[in-house]
């Protein structure tokens, strides 16, 4: 079965992939996990993503997590993500992480930024912060 993670963020894919690694180095994950984690194909309430998403899979059984911000508008993101993902085949279980209202400022402090500056303008910080791999 396919583990895929798809994330809205630039640097959140490679910020994921190193908080699997440490969960997995203290023994809070399985040593077996190892997700593929992406990036949205395109915008959370495009509706292309529901395609987008399903061809990822390959055909095969998947467990797909969708990781977006609410940007403040909680209801109608999650409103829009239920539509989207309405009827999916079977063999496909998608769950959804939403941050309401936007995850860049922890995820900016994670990746080492200045907390005050990241608390501010967690955008403008991310961006000088060199890229994850």
């Amino acid at each position: 079965m396919k583990k895929i993670v798809f994330v809205e963020d630039t640097y959140g894919v490679g910020f994921r992939r190193v908080v699997i690694e440490k969960l997995r180095e203290v023994k809070e994950l399985d040593i077996s996990f190892n997700p593929r984690i992406e990036r949205i194909p395109t915008g959370k309430c495009n509706s292309g993503l529901r395609g987008k998403v399903i061809s990822r899979t390959g055909g095969e059984d998947a467990k797909i997590l969708i990781v977006v911000d609410t940007e403040g508008r909680l209801d109608e993101v999650m409103n829009c993500i239920d539509k989207i993902f309405r009827d999916i085949p079977p063999g496909i279980r998608i769950s959804t992480a939403f941050a309401d209202p936007r995850h860049e400022t922890w995820l900016c402090i994670g990746l080492g930024g200045n907390k005050a500056r990241c608390r501010q303008d967690p955008g403008h910080e991310l961006r000088k912060l060199p890229p994850m791999e």
